[in-house]
């Protein structure tokens, strides 16, 4: 995985993150229990064991159970970018704001039939009002 980021301001990430580890993909959906954090950008090897184990969100529930009835916000948004634009071209495209790419297990490895190409993820974080 590889990790690279543009001038946070802030020097902590708040993500939800899953407080069960998955084995599968198919497990990883059935995930609903989150713990909201902050993260320390300084502390990539954390954000790289994050970023490739657990799930992680930037939606927050109020009691920590991923749920319509619990949920209280967003600290940012993420891409999932599989196909259409390389890792270079996000970086030109979004110099203006602050993000955080990582590259997703599949990056750079054929896809069935699609020809390995950059994929991975642009985290664009933001620090919600509170109301």
């Amino acid at each position: 995985m590889n990790y690279t980021s543009k001038s946070l301001e802030s020097q902590q990430l708040t993500l939800s993150i899953s407080t069960k580890l998955p084995n599968s993909k198919a497990q990883a959906g059935t995930i609903t229990e989150f713990k909201t954090i902050p993260t320390d950008l300084e502390d990539e090897k954390n954000l790289r064991q994050i970023f490739s184990t657990y799930n992680y969100s930037f939606n927050y529930w109020g009691d920590q159970t991923c749920s319509k009835k619990a949920y209280k916000g967003m600290f940012g948004i993420i891409l999932d970018v599989d196909e259409g634009m390389t890792i270079d071209e996000a970086k030109e495209t979004y110099s203006e704001y602050r993000y955080i790419i990582h590259t997703s297990t599949s990056h750079k490895i054929p896809k069935g039939e699609k020809p390995a190409c950059d994929r991975y993820r642009i985290i664009f974080p933001f620090n919600p009002e509170k109301g």
